[in-house]
């Protein structure tokens, strides 16, 4: 999969989806906000290419571009991404609709990290005993809620998946 920065140097594609660094919501399926500055984007594209084929969970949706990009660039068996807003994202919704993503990409809301018990009811729903390669953990930004839901996935990590904990400090 080829990413592309965008002339101007304001965002990237990837697939014919535009990924543009911004905190507002994502407009189309066609063009995402990323809360992710140009050294967080490369990581994804290289975890995304690390991991293709896996079984992802993404912790903290937001306006849904760092779910496209990553169900764009690892085609994943499965990507698991947890959200407490109960809000679907439309533009993920139509994006995972007109790619066909349904059967691998599995947007979940009103899932709070910090509940052991929903975290690991969602994770077995959709990969019942299949372990994880990759966690990124990009929700709450807050001790407890990330302690709580690591405590849950780190054991279900596969030997050699990768557990990311994402500008944790960032509010601090």
């Amino acid at each position: 999969m080829s990413v592309t920065t965008l002339p101007d140097g304001a965002g990237w594609e990837v697939d014919g989806v535009t990924f543009v660094f911004d905190f507002g919501p994502s407009p189309s399926a066609r063009q995402f906000s990323i809360r992710k500055p140009p050294d967080l984007f490369e990581m994804h594209v290289e975890l995304g290419g690390r991991f293709a084929g896996g079984n992802i969970v993404e912790l903290g949706i937001a306006s849904g571009g760092g779910t496209a990009l990553l169900a764009l660039l690892a085609r994943p068996r499965h990507l698991l991404a947890c959200e407490l807003d109960d809000e679907p994202v439309s533009a993920l919704a139509d994006l995972i609709e007109e790619r066909h993503l349904g059967g691998s990409v599995h947007p979940t809301y009103g899932v709070d990290q910090s509940d052991r018990r929903a975290v690991a009811a969602v994770v077995d729903a959709v990969l019942g005993s299949e372990a994880i390669d990759l966690v990124i953990d990009d929700a709450s930004h807050e001790y407890h809620a990330t302690r709580a839901s690591f405590e849950e996935l780190f054991p279900r990590l596969r030997p050699g998946g990768v557990f990311v904990i994402e500008d944790w400090a960032a509010d601090y």
